[in-house]
């Protein structure tokens, strides 16, 4: 339910799903995916609750990928599985992970953060599709 796609520079990612959570989280996915090519193996064991608020579904999107960015480097975690509920314009998530130096993962490509280049939250006939570039 997610995918990454190519951009000139740089990588997208997209997360498809049932409801905008569910979007939300098949995108972070994507995104974990492209630093970590085996993130998906281990079973989370930690997990982080994080929250953030936009002007706009697309910011949302932005804003969490960063935050989540930004927390697994701090406290050295990857993450594998979330959990969100979208209030309005706000996010209020569970993002469960391992420490990293408890495992062996496969690097894959460093990414500098997620850009609002290509942002877009959008419903279709039967699902939410939410995707972004994130700079590598």
């Amino acid at each position: 339910m997610y995918e990454t796609f190519e951009h000139i520079a740089d990588i997208g990612v997209r997360g498809y799903g049932k409801t905008m959570e569910e979007s939300f989280c098949n995108c972070a996915k994507a995104f974990f995916s492209i630093m970590f090519e085996n993130f998906d193996e281990f079973e989370p064991e930690n997990t982080i609750e994080l929250e953030v608020e936009s002007v706009s579904y697309e910011g949302l999107l932005v804003k969490w990928l960063n935050k989540l960015l930004a927390v697994s480097e701090i406290e050295g975690m990857v993450f594998s599985e979330f959990e969100i509920t979208i209030h309005g314009f706000g996010i209020k998530s569970r993002a469960k992970g391992v420490f990293s130096n408890k495992h062996s993962f496969i690097s894959g490509t460093g990414i500098k953060g997620a850009t609002f280049c290509e942002a877009k939250v959008i419903k279709t006939d039967d699902k939410f599709i939410s995707q972004c570039v994130v700079d590598v």
